[in-house]
This record gives C-alpha cells, structure tokens and sequence, in this order.
C-alpha cells in the first residue's frame, strides 16, 4: 500500500503532538503504526526536510516555542515590575497621607492657639461696649427720674 503525501503530513503532524522533533524515523514508525506501510526513503524525506534540507515545520515550531518561552518570561517580568510599582506607590501614598495629616493638625492647632486670644479680646470688647451703654442708659435714666421729681 502506497501512503499519500497528506498521510505523511498527518504522521508529521501527530508526532509534533507528541511534543516530539519531526524527524524521517518518528515520522516513519508513525506510518507505519497507522497505516501498516511507510513511504519510500526520498519521498519521505523529501516532505519531511522541505525543499531546504531542513524539516521546515519542525524549525519553524521550535522558533515558535522559543518565541512563546521569551514572551512568557517578559510578561512574568512586566507583572512582577506593575506589583513592585504598585507596591511602592501604595507605600508612598501612605507616607504622604500620614504627613498631610500631621500638617493638618499642627496648622489646625496654630490655629486655634491664634484665634483664642483675638476671640477673647473681641469679646471682651463686646462685653465692654454693652456696659457702657448700659451705664450710659442707667445715667440717662436717673437724670430723667431727677428732673421729675
């Protein structure tokens, strides 16, 4: 029985499955347990090798893999560098939020240190002007209950 060239491109492809390089003996055990028969030795490596001499399929999978390892390796990179940023940022926000609120606090005691005196004044003042009016008010008062009688 003479197996066609897709059956050899189907025993190619089932032993990159297996995670194994294509080679003309893998692909020639894979015919064999498939279809009972094999290809001739050139046709066989024909197709196995390409035009090049090198198996096309298997070079071309292997800078694939290596491709997809280095694109893992910079992602797991990008993702450990977003978390040591966010870690750090994190960090800083807490260091600025507990300086804000110092600064809050002190500015609010400086300001109530200053007010209080200038409050007690001011009041102080009011109370002073209410007593001199009333004072003004009583003098007043008596002088027209004087006149009166």
């Amino acid at each position: 029985m003479k197996v066609s060239d897709s059956q050899i491109r189907e025993a190619m492809q089932a032993v990159r499955q297996q995670q194994l390089p294509v080679s003309g003996e893998r692909v020639r055990a894979e015919l064999k347990r498939r279809f009972g028969a094999c290809a001739g030795t050139s046709r066989l490596y024909r197709i196995v090798t390409g035009a090049g001499g090198e198996p096309i399929a298997d070079a071309a999978l292997e800078r694939e893999r290596e491709r997809n390892a280095e694109l893992q390796q910079a992602l797991a990179n990008a993702i450990e560098r977003a978390e040591l940023a966010e870690f750090r940022e994190r960090s800083h926000q807490e260091i600025w939020a507990r300086e804000i609120d110092e600064l809050r606090m002190k500015q609010r005691a400086e300001v109530e240190k200053t007010l209080r005196p200038g409050m007690v004044a001011e009041r102080e003042l009011a109370l002073r002007r209410e007593l001199l009016e009333a004072q003004q008010k009583i003098a007043f008062l008596e002088q027209r209950n004087a006149r009166a009688t």
